[in-house]
């Protein structure tokens, strides 16, 4: 059977029969009549479907603007999430460099210490308290060098170096964020210019 003029325009518009009957506010049936030229459709419907129809993509209708705005603003949603996610990382970091720091600092007071205490037990007279002491040391230093190890400036250079990677991060995000605040406000602008116009 012959698609009728009234299937092919819904067809084209991609919408469903109730969709369309919704839209121009007539009952599914009637539209179904329509479509399998059972019953033949108003002629102020029929003008109305083919405006819809005939009405350019590159005007933006409520509709599509209303769409367009959801999307800008869920985009704008995903990437104030990333921001968040990219600040909370970098204040993590930049606290576990501060504290890796603190301790690289510590051994390093406490080696310069230990070796001050090494010049003094040389100069000690009393052996079991020279013998005591020089063991606490030689343990004390053992713990130091091991912390030591785990706080090297290489560990604080990858450190940092992560953080400057997520700060770079951080700013393309602004940027990007900004740019859809920007195209949201815009579209936003359209919408009432287009809506004060009577489109």
């Amino acid at each position: 059977m012959k698609k009728s003029a009234v299937a092919i325009i819904r067809e084209q518009l991609g919408l469903t029969q109730q969709e369309l009957a919704d839209y121009l506010d007539i009952e599914r049936g009637t539209l179904s009549m329509a479509e399998s030229n059972r019953r033949p459709i108003s002629t102020a419907i029929l003008a109305e479907l083919t405006q819809l129809f005939q009405q350019p993509a590159t005007v933006t209708g409520f509709i599509s603007s209303e769409w367009e705005i959801l999307e800008q603003a869920e985009m704008e949603k995903e990437f104030s999430a990333h921001k968040k996610e990219l600040e909370w990382k970098i204040e993590v970091q930049k606290r576990n460099l501060a504290r890796l720091q603190a301790k690289h600092n510590q051994c390093i007071a406490k080696i310069q210490a230990f070796k001050k205490m090494h010049l003094l037990l040389e100069k000690a007279e009393i052996i079991p308290l020279i013998i005591h002491k020089k063991a606490w040391l030689k343990q004390a230093e053992i713990k130091t060098w091991k912390i030591f190890s785990n706080c090297s400036k290489t560990d604080m250079a990858l450190l940092s170096l992560s953080i400057q990677t997520l700060e770079g991060e951080l700013i393309a995000v602004n940027q990007m964020l900004v740019g859809e605040q920007e195209r949201l406000y815009k579209f936003l602008k359209n919408a009432e210019n287009l809506s004060a116009n009577g489109f």
